[in-house]
């Protein structure tokens, strides 16, 4: 049996081998015993499901019932939930027809026009609700659990009902007087007030949508059409985006998800992708993938159509849909041309209806190459005269057959021959896909030599007549594919690069090769390769002259490599003729500091430098990069000291790495508070955490540092080194110095009768200061694991005792006893297991025994809970977990009868596990009952 179909049979048994035997025609089973009592069971198989607990639900579903009240009603449910072979499930508040096709099947013969009337009357209520929108200052709930006016549980089982109304009434014998079961669906949902004008009836259907989509097609269809009216303003709504806890949420995934489950439909295909098309014109983007592009390529995608439409009749939607949105119609294409690597997702099928499955076409090696040609043909016919869109097509050859590259390649040459549009960027991407095969041609996916001589011949001819024009694209980059080989790459980038440069340097002007400098993206390479011409002091100092007196930025950019250049070639000749070219020219101290950032990041170079002027020597150490020191010389320290003097800690950070060890403990805690102080202490990115944790590792082995100067510092990084490894001095010093431990309850937390009141700050910070301090004091005081007398696994409980008295004692005085005891609680929640193997260990025990303090038994409390951090679970695992930590808990309480304070606190976390998986076996069942 396929699987989709093993699936179906399985969700319509609603978890009975009962029902899904009477799914099979030849099965041996009786008519269910609880047909005797369909006439009660009627409102229960109309509603589909509810919650028992919401008086809207109850209400509702009263008014589906003829003759009874609510609690009659219920009460004969609930016996028939208890019979062996039971229709309906009940799991806590939460009634559900067990097998809805089954009980309808089984039941629509005795639904009568009454029953109907009721359903159409309930149906408009509960689907003419708008969401209220979600209101910043209510409380905060989960997405998803908001409460609605109906429950999702009702929501869902009248959606379902309509469903199988309109799709099952044949087989389940439901006859509808004067009109048929399809058209009083349908009726029922265009009776909507509002559909096709406010967007928001629409967008409040949520997970509903798609089971009316199915139901209801036609008025749904004509509703989103009409909102989709001219420039779609009326839709942009579906846009509107909730930044939720986890994700962004926005109402346009449901129309997106109903509009998919109907495309399967051939009968419908035609109607569904123009709306998507108009919804992709509007979209204004966001950070959710659920796009309406992509739901359209996923429609229509060659080789794995979401569609039982036939490829005839799918090319015939993707004219169609060009057509009548051509604003997104070029988009479409380039999604749906041919890749090499590529990717789809399935969309969600019908529930009921068959769709056109039977009739579906075999999608053979054929088809999905027909289907490509078809859309490379139209990409073809769609590029017009865009140099923009050529660009896009030139971007994707890489993936087409050699039959349409050929096409291409001939509508290329002919509009690269007749355009009027500017073809400097067609040819460079053209150019840049003719080496980058060239560079790897004998690899299986490289172009034939055949294609490749066609491709290089139309390269040649459409070049610039420009010689700057026509090399540029040599020196865009530091490393730029020319060769024939990815080996031989460089050396052949060399020689076109020198060759360019003496082709541009013949014809006599400085001005063409300064615009080359001017137009390239890295000016410094067409330095590199001046010096590759020329190794003469006499000519580089000619060319960093004309360079400066350009003086545009590319152009001094190329000077800073040209004088390094001649450093490197000259060495201490070169010194000096730097002097006296700086004398003669007039160069500001600002342009020769520059002319010196690229030379060697050594010795001889610092010496030079500090032999030059104090404003040169300001600007150097200001502006040079931080290049890793390896040298642990006295040089390289007062290297470290220039990037200091210059306020560059983030740069003495980076260029001390690997000789830290050599850096005195002093620079090293200079470095740290400068950088606290730097206007922006991000400098380094993502590597600061590394290196700021490099030097507290370093300090760590330090015998010349006090453990006051390192916490403070560990204080200011906090943010930055709570989630590292290693063990923090701050937390050492929390757990020797009762009177500094203090001294962070009272940073985050006000005195008791003040409750509600933020505590004091320095009146001389600004707010944001002090929230920032109020931040890092709360991270400071969580993160505190430290037992106070511990060492390993022992714990020294005089210790322990001592540190807890005179906590508790300043809490009393600060008037903060009772945040103070929760937090004494959070710490003794990390202690070690004892000797015995049970928790906590017993230093613990006999302080809890000895204090028998409520609020330090609740903060342990708290924390052990939150200890388990975040979990998993299989779908349907239900409190399995928390019965496992319920008995664990339950054994360290046995273990630790003789206190029995501990021992009774351990109980009620076992007790407080034991009621949590009582509500996951609760949850696991409803999870159950809604997938059915």
């Amino acid at each position: 049996m396929p699987d989709n179909e093993a699936d179906s049979l399985a969700r319509h048994s609603g978890r009975s081998i009962v029902v899904l035997a009477r799914q099979f025609g030849s099965g041996n089973i009786a008519r269910p015993a609880w047909v005797e009592q369909g006439h009660t069971l009627i409102p229960a198989v109309l509603a589909g499901g509810w919650d028992g607990g919401s008086d809207v639900d109850c209400e509702l579903v009263k008014s589906l019932i003829a003759n009874q009240d609510y609690p009659t009603f219920e009460g004969g449910l609930r016996k028939l939930a208890k019979s062996q072979d039971p229709p309906i499930d009940s799991e806590g508040p939460i009634w559900k027809i067990r097998a809805p096709v089954d009980a309808f099947v089984h039941l629509a013969h005795l639904i009568g026009r009454s029953d109907l009337d009721r359903l159409g009357v309930a149906a408009s209520k509960v689907f003419s609700e708008i969401d209220a929108p979600v209101d910043p200052d209510a409380p905060f709930m989960l997405p998803g659990t908001a409460p609605r006016k109906h429950s999702s549980w009702l929501r869902d089982g009248i959606a379902n009902t309509l469903l199988q109304i309109a799709v099952l009434s044949e087989q389940a014998e439901l006859n509808i007087p004067g009109t048929n079961p399809q058209q009083w669906v349908e009726e029922i949902v265009a009776s909507i007030p509002g559909l096709a004008s406010d967007y928001r009836l629409i967008a409040s259907m949520k997970n509903e949508l798609w089971m009316l989509m199915e139901a209801a097609p036609r008025p749904l269809l004509s509703a989103l059409g009409e909102l989709l009216e001219g420039d779609g303003a009326k839709a942009l709504g579906f846009f509107s985006t909730d930044d939720e806890l986890f994700a962004p949420t926005s109402s346009h995934t449901y129309v997106l998800w109903a509009l998919e489950t109907l495309a399967w439909d051939p009968r419908h295909l035609e109607q569904v992708s123009p709306l998507l098309a108009k919804l992709a014109k509007i979209d204004p983007g966001g950070r959710t993938t659920n796009r309406p592009i992509n739901s359209l390529r996923s429609i229509l995608l060659s080789w794995a159509p979401n569609t039982h439409a036939t490829l005839e009749h799918r090319l015939r939607v993707i004219d169609k849909t060009t057509e009548s949105v051509p604003e997104v119609g070029w988009e479409l294409l380039m999604s749906l041309l041919p890749r090499t690597h590529d990717t789809s997702s399935p969309t969600r099928k019908p529930k009921f209806r068959e769709a056109g499955a039977s009739q579906e076409e075999v999608l053979t090696n054929a088809k999905v190459w027909a289907a490509q040609d078809y859309v490379v043909e139209r990409a073809l016919e769609q590029v017009r005269n865009s140099g923009s869109r050529w660009i896009d097509l030139i971007d994707r050859l890489d993936d087409w057959p050699s039959k349409q590259r050929a096409s291409a390649f001939a509508a290329l040459d002919s509009w690269l021959s007749s355009t009027d549009q500017p073809t400097k960027a067609v040819w460079a991407e053209l150019n840049q896909l003719l080496h980058k095969h060239l560079a790897f041609a004998d690899a299986q996916w490289a172009m034939s030599r055949d294609e490749l001589a066609t491709l290089q011949d139309i390269v040649r001819r459409h070049q610039a007549d420009d010689v700057v024009e026509r090399v540029s694209w040599l020196f865009k980059e530091w490393s730029v594919q020319v060769g024939t080989s990815f080996d031989g790459n460089d050396a052949e980038l060399k020689q076109l690069r020198i060759q360019a440069l003496v082709d541009i340097l013949e014809a006599g002007e400085d001005g063409e090769l300064f615009r080359l400098i001017d137009l390239v993206g890295r000016p410094e390479t067409v330095a590199v390769s001046l010096l590759d011409i020329t190794t003469d002091p006499e000519e580089i100092s000619r060319w960093i002259k004309a360079s400066l007196s350009h003086g545009t930025l590319p152009a001094i950019d190329c000077a800073r490599v040209l004088s390094a250049g001649g450093r490197n070639n000259s060495g201490d000749e070169w010194k000096q003729r730097l002097i006296i070219d700086a004398a003669n020219e007039g160069w500001s101290t600002e342009l020769v500091a520059t002319l010196l950032l690229n030379w060697p990041d050594t010795e001889d170079t610092w010496e030079y430098v500090a032999g030059l002027q104090s404003e040169v020597r300001q600007l150097y150490w200001a502006r040079k990069y931080p290049f890793g020191l390896e040298n642990p010389t006295p040089a390289s320290v007062d290297a470290i000291q220039n990037y200091l003097l210059a306020s560059r800690p983030a740069a003495a950070l980076q260029a001390s790495h690997r000789i830290i060890a050599a850096v005195p403990s002093s620079m090293l805690l200079t470095m740290l508070r400068l950088l606290l102080e730097a206007d922006n202490p991000q400098e380094l990115g993502q590597m600061t955490g590394y290196y700021v944790e490099h030097v507290f590792e370093e300090l760590d082995k330090r015998q010349d540092v006090e453990v006051s100067d390192l916490a403070q510092m560990e204080y200011a990084y906090f943010p930055i080194m709570e989630r590292r490894p290693r063990k923090l001095v701050i937390h050492k010093l929390m757990a020797q110095d009762p009177a500094f431990y203090m001294s962070l309850i009272t940073s985050v937390f006000g005195p008791a009768t003040k409750q509600g009141e933020a505590p004091e700050g320095d009146a001389t910070e600004s707010s944001e200061q002090q929230r920032a301090k109020w931040r890092n004091d709360y991270r400071v005081l969580s993160d505190f694991h430290t037992i106070p007398g511990q060492e390993g696994d022992a714990i020294d409980y005089d210790k322990l005792m001592a540190w807890v008295q005179e906590v508790r004692r300043l809490g009393a005085e600060e008037d903060r006893v009772v945040i103070t005891d929760l937090y004494i609680g959070h710490m003794l929640a990390h202690a070690p297991e004892d000797k015995d193997k049970a928790w906590p260990h017993v230093a613990v025990r006999k302080l809890l025994d000895s204090l028998t303090i409520e609020d330090i038994e609740r903060g342990i409390m708290t924390e052990r809970y939150n200890m388990r951090g975040v979990y998993s679970k299989s779908l349907y695992e239900g409190g399995k977990q928390e019965l496992d930590i319920a008995r664990q808990y339950k054994e360290w309480a046995h273990a630790t009868s003789a206190f029995p304070t501990t021992s009774m606190m351990l109980d009620r976390i076992a007790e407080s596990y034991e009621r949590d998986a009582v509500r996951e076996n609760e949850r696991a069942e409803l999870d159950k009952l809604r997938d059915t």
